[in-house]
């Protein structure tokens, strides 16, 4: 039992910790992205089961073995470190992918290409790992010694699967995925606190909030990034923003880098940064409809070149429209062709879309007999339903654990 380990620790000595290091982390940021696709798929983009495994099964298995093939030559032309880098990058890289699909939204082109992309890198990838891992290991131990190897690979996946819903939910998808990508390069982290010492040191007059002010400013940090230490420069720029260079009243005295502040020489630390006027708050009084059975909810499925197209939303005129009580039923007749009656409110809840400051009322109700439901279907409550952020607050303030109104 104790002859795989010895083996490795004669034939590496003091490189063992190293080796292990590495096979823990090398696959962390692909890791860590793949633990959350499939909840983004489904239910933040609305795609369906056999969209998902029409697309990933057919693409992502040719890919991943094209991408094994070039990766094997790669190694033997180019070397092994030089492809271990090289794959590595493009790894990571991939999982920007999925922040393209956050912008573009359900696309069946756009979600094809980032299943191309991802699963040609994770054969390069693999292919270069395959080729490392086999030259750690001794002949005769060599099953055993890349289980191991291996093993440690999956473990930070294991590991990281813990916490990945935890990290969507604080984070969002956009920040989840940008997470997955910056554990794996050394980049600048911009947040306000960043952007506020940013402009005021070097004295930006462009608009932080538009294209070019975020260009101006990310290059600026860029530039300052200590890329030996990523991580204790962000979270520098970050302190220094949050405790010292604050919004209003910044302690300059006590800066560290006042001497050549810009906004501090010409007077300008109370104009900087400059940000786009706010919009105007839009006050909505939004209702929907809720109507449960043990089949779950009636919902419709938002059509495409709407917001949140292709997920299930519980019934009502939108979530950007108002509309008092009175007109609710027959709103709903008008616009699915279903015949509903309309009780009291059972839930009130609070959502913000842009600008829009949303306070969405949810009227119980139920289907006339014999039931005439239009373009409404059943929906099931589970998790793998692409419900919206609204539908679901609703359940969640007005249904019991049993899926039953709450008395």
């Amino acid at each position: 039992i104790t002859g795989p380990f010895a083996s490795f620790a004669r034939a590496l000595g003091p490189r063992l910790a190293v080796v292990l290091f590495v096979a823990l982390l090398f696959r962390l940021p692909d890791l860590l992205g793949n633990r959350m696709t499939m909840p983004f798929l489904r239910q933040e983009l609305g795609f369906s089961v056999e969209e998902i495994g029409s697309i990933r099964q057919f693409l992502g298995f040719a890919l991943t073995i094209v991408g094994a093939v070039i990766g094997g030559i790669c190694v033997k032309r180019f070397g092994l470190f030089r492809a271990l880098v090289v794959f590595g990058i493009l790894q990571v890289a991939s999982n920007a992918g999925y922040l393209v699909l956050i912008v573009t939204g359900k696309s069946l082109y756009a979600f094809a290409a980032v299943v191309v992309v991802e699963n040609l890198c994770n054969g390069l990838v693999s292919a270069a790992f395959v080729a490392y891992f086999m030259t750690l290991c001794e002949p005769r131990f060599a099953a055993a010694q890349y289980a191991i190897l291996s093993g440690l690979m999956f473990l930070s996946g294991a590991l990281v699967g813990a916490t990945s819903g935890y990290l969507v939910e604080a984070l969002g998808y956009w920040g989840f995925f940008a997470l997955s990508i910056a554990v794996g390069v050394p980049l600048v982290a911009v947040d306000g606190n960043v952007e506020r010492v940013v402009a005021r040191h070097r004295g930006l007059r462009e608009l932080v909030d538009a294209a070019a002010g975020r260009r101006a400013v990310r290059a600026q940090a860029e530039a300052w990034l200590d890329r030996a230490q990523p991580g204790d420069f962000n979270q520098a720029m970050m302190e220094l923003g949050a405790t010292v260079c604050t919004p209003t009243s910044p302690r300059c005295a006590d800066c560290p880098v006042a001497a050549d502040c810009v906004a501090r020489a010409e007077g300008l630390t109370a104009e900087l940064p400059r940000k786009k006027p706010p919009r105007p708050a839009i006050t909505v009084d939004a209702r929907v409809a809720l109507v449960v059975s043990p089949r779950g909810a009636l919902g419709h499925r938002i059509g495409d070149g709407q917001p949140n197209a292709g997920q299930i939303e519980l019934p009502g005129p939108g979530m950007l429209t108002s509309i008092d009580a009175d007109g609710f039923a027959a709103d709903l007749c008008s616009r699915f062709g279903a015949r509903l009656l309309v009780a009291g409110v059972v839930a009130t809840v609070q959502h913000a879309i842009t600008c829009h400051r949303i306070t969405l009322r949810a009227h119980a109700a139920t289907a006339t007999a014999p039931a005439v439901l239009g373009a409404l279907r059943w929906h099931a409550l589970d998790g793998d339903t692409p419900w919206t952020t609204p539908s679901r607050k609703v359940f969640r303030a007005a249904l019991g654990a049993d899926g039953t109104l709450r008395a």
